[in-house]
């Protein structure tokens, strides 16, 4: 196997190709310690040693470090370390590492999600976002389920905030107040008829 380029990223850090293909990324001691340069042959044992040694301890410290910080989906968790150059399989390795220690539960996360982040949203608004971070919709419905997650409710909690009483609104905020709500993922019935109830009622 044969070292053809070394990309400088930053002072300290550099791409390293192989066969003319980007295999990881190195800090300049880690570049002298293995004494690579362009053109030069790299065997397996070595090449392995680097990926063990070097490339899944920084994998596998990124990723515990994205868990830290703020609770993830497996999908989240494989998006950031592709994005900072990990090849597949060593995203493979330190997503199993994590698996191990149960710290990607998808379930936690909903319930977590449900509990701090569902505040205002619609049922259909909290699924696309669930569906986005890569989370079985089978669960999802599962979890919302089990869930007290009420739209109308939601509807007329942000009518009565944005309007109080008087019980009115203009014929030209009508139209404002559907066209957010449907944009939120609200169905357009329930806006309608909570609208109506308002005007009506108040509440």
């Amino acid at each position: 196997m044969l070292v053809t380029d070394i990309e400088y990223i930053t002072k300290s850090k550099a791409k390293i190709y192989i066969d003319e293909t980007c295999r990881f990324v190195l800090t300049k001691r880690e570049i002298d310690q293995y004494k690579l340069c362009v053109d030069i042959n790299i065997d397996q044992a070595i090449l392995d040693e680097i990926l063990s040694e070097c490339i899944l301890v920084k994998a596998k410290k990124k990723v515990m470090d994205l868990l830290v910080s703020s609770d993830r989906t497996e999908t989240e968790l494989r998006r950031r370390l592709k994005f900072s150059d990990f090849s597949d399989d060593i995203v493979d390795l330190a997503i199993d590492y994590v698996k191990q220690y149960n710290y990607i539960d998808n379930k936690r996360y909903i319930e977590n999600y449900m509990a701090y982040r569902s505040e205002g949203k619609s049922i259909q608004m909290i699924k696309y976002e669930l569906r986005q971070k890569g989370l079985p919709e089978a669960l999802t419905r599962e979890v919302l389920e089990a869930h007290e997650h009420n739209d109308i409710r939601n509807i007329n909690k942000y009518i009565n905030k944005k309007y109080g009483t008087p019980p009115i609104i203009l014929a030209n905020e009508k139209q404002k107040v559907i066209n957010y709500l449907l944009r939120k993922g609200y169905e357009y019935n329930d806006i309608v008829d909570c609208v109506r109830n308002f005007e009506t009622n108040g509440n």
